[in-house]
């Protein structure tokens, strides 16, 4: 257990900590004496009484050995946000003195986040945060579609930034950039939501 990476907690049949890994008190800021001999929902101040953590110990695990990649978002008042892949086990001891639970913690928040974010600007510019060339593309093609369909006309409005070019020239890409910045901020406050800006 020492040597594990991931946060890993073993559980008695009633849910109580046998043990925890040296990363579970490090990761969740909880202290041992804490932790040993308590019920993992009173964890730091019943923080642990997740919903979801209380599904997969009493509902999915009972009637499984293994899970795995379980996911669980939960906010920590002592560390946030987090997103987790739980893991439990049980393990069977010998001469039918009951049966462990192994439970091993990913945290995932970081990962999550970046995937987000990576979904985010696969469909926007990454600097105005407006939509790419692909995505409007795709929207004028379903508002055609409708158009057609429901025989209702829409607007599309394709503007210019005078003498852009000139601005970059003159004053560098970074001014040309916080000028398109400006120009994107204004066109969203000026549209209603319903309004697509690429």
């Amino acid at each position: 257990i020492d040597t594990v990476r991931d946060p890993l907690i073993v559980l008695n049949e009633d849910l109580t900590v046998v043990s925890a890994s040296p990363s579970f008190y490090q990761v969740f800021k909880v202290e041992k004496g804490d932790t040993i001999n308590k019920h993992i929902y009173d964890l730091g101040n019943h923080q642990w009484d997740i919903p979801k953590l209380r599904t997969l110990l009493k509902k999915i695990l009972p009637n499984e050995n293994v899970f795995n990649d379980f996911e669980v978002k939960h906010s920590f008042p002592n560390i946030g946000k987090r997103t987790m892949l739980l893991n439990a086990r049980q393990i069977y001891r010998k001469n039918n003195q009951g049966k462990l639970i192994l439970l091993a913690i990913e945290d995932v928040t970081e990962r999550k986040e970046t995937e987000d974010k990576l979904k985010i600007w696969a469909n926007r510019d990454e600097l105005t945060g407006c939509l790419n060339f692909r995505s409007i593309m795709g929207v004028l093609e379903n508002e055609i579609v409708r158009s057609k369909r429901y025989k209702k006309e829409f607007a599309m409005v394709m503007m210019d930034i005078d003498h852009f070019k000139k601005i970059n020239d003159d004053y560098g890409h970074q001014v040309g950039n916080d000028a398109l910045v400006f120009f994107a901020d204004v066109l969203k406050k000026s549209v209603r939501s319903i309004d697509v800006i690429g």
